[in-house]
């Protein structure tokens, strides 16, 4: 929790490099990873219901958790043993997965490598600064030209200080969308569960 204060006092001061630090460890804090050891009863995320648990699962994260286990083994960054046979285990609970419902808190007991694995941060990335994140083409000013520019629809009244509306398209380089693209792919940051994705808060 003073991590997490500490990383929103960050955002505030526009200190964005130190507050993903913060959130970071308080990640890795919160949900560390332990396969030797039952997690301790007093954690406080091991009671808790709902996305903020480590038992919340549903049929289409525990499919999208075998996959990034399985994608993580194929890359190197994780061992084959125990993470692939963890992702078998997290496809194997599949079929007894309700599908009327996006998630379920499950009870402890069903797997030693689901008690122990499941919604922790087993690998977290960060993707490198870059001088710039935008797409060498950008036109700012262009961008900003067609904002202002724009007419707002006869239905936005109140909303006239706003000037208009105006889209980006191209606005990132390859770069830093691959970056980003790696981030997601790599990080096991995904502890909740709606119908038809996963979602990080």
């Amino acid at each position: 929790d003073e991590l997490h204060q500490e990383a929103e006092a960050s955002m505030v001061r526009n200190d964005v490099a130190g507050a993903t630090e913060r959130y970071l460890e308080a990640c890795k804090l919160r949900r560390a990873l332990d396969l030797m050891a039952d997690t301790p009863e007093d954690h406080p995320l091991l009671s808790k219901k709902g996305d903020g648990g480590f038992r919340r699962a549903g049929r289409l994260k525990l499919r999208h958790d075998a996959e990034q286990l399985e994608h993580l083994v194929a890359l190197g960054k994780l061992p084959e043993k125990p993470y692939a046979v963890a992702a078998k285990v997290f496809r194997s609970m599949l079929p007894h997965l309700p599908e009327q419902h996006a998630a379920v808190d499950l009870g402890a007991g069903v797997h030693k490598l689901m008690d122990r694995l499941h919604n922790r941060a087993t690998h977290l990335t960060v993707p490198g600064r870059r001088s710039t994140a935008l797409a060498p083409d950008f036109d700012a000013v262009a961008l900003e030209r067609r904002f202002r520019e724009s007419e707002l629809a006869p239905e936005a009244s109140g909303c006239e200080a706003q000037n208009g509306v105006a889209y980006a398209d191209g606005l990132l380089s390859k770069e830093t969308l691959q970056a980003l693209l790696d981030w997601c792919l790599e990080s096991t940051m995904w502890f909740s569960s709606r119908a038809g994705y996963v979602a990080s808060w």
